[in-house]
């Protein structure tokens, strides 16, 4: 493949990540007083540390994805369901931390994770390697279905 198809696949994959990463990363608040009512009740809830390092390892490893599935023609047909993705991820932002509706935003993980294991199985289907960056974000995932649950009780 060539340089600047790789090069040109990257720099579209950083931009997709950014932008998904900007725009929810706008809508998480967790100083207000609609966060401070709901992380009491979640008994998992990990340090905002891990958070912010978690999603970070979370945004490499689709840049990692996206990179040669932008590049490759044969993996592009999964494109449309990492934007749906994306957008749900803005969408949970928004259910959770700014409209308060816990239930709507697990419902919008739900189909995250639903969608995101047909993108493994794709990878898995049709590349050596690609899948294997989905175990930990999947895991991820269903982690944060688990603590959205967890404010939901």
């Amino acid at each position: 493949m060539k340089t600047y198809v790789k090069l040109i696949s990257f720099t579209a994959a950083m931009g997709f990540v950014f932008v998904i990463a900007y725009a929810s990363g706008m809508l998480v608040d967790t100083t207000g007083t609609l966060w401070q009512s709901l992380a009491p009740k979640i008994g998992l809830l990990p340090p905002d540390k891990v958070f912010q390092w978690v999603w970070i390892i979370v945004y490499a490893l689709f840049v990692t994805m996206l990179t040669p599935t932008v590049a490759n023609r044969k993996y592009r047909g999964v494109l449309p369901l990492w934007a749906v993705v994306g957008a749900l991820n803005i969408l949970w932002c928004a259910a959770f931390f700014r409209l308060g509706l816990p239930l709507f935003a697990f419902s919008v993980l739900l189909i995250e994770i639903a969608l995101l294991s047909v993108i493994t199985d794709f990878y898995v289907r049709n590349s050596r390697y690609l899948w294997i960056p989905m175990i930990p974000v999947l895991a991820w995932y269903v982690f944060a279905a688990v603590l959205n649950l967890d404010a939901l009780v």
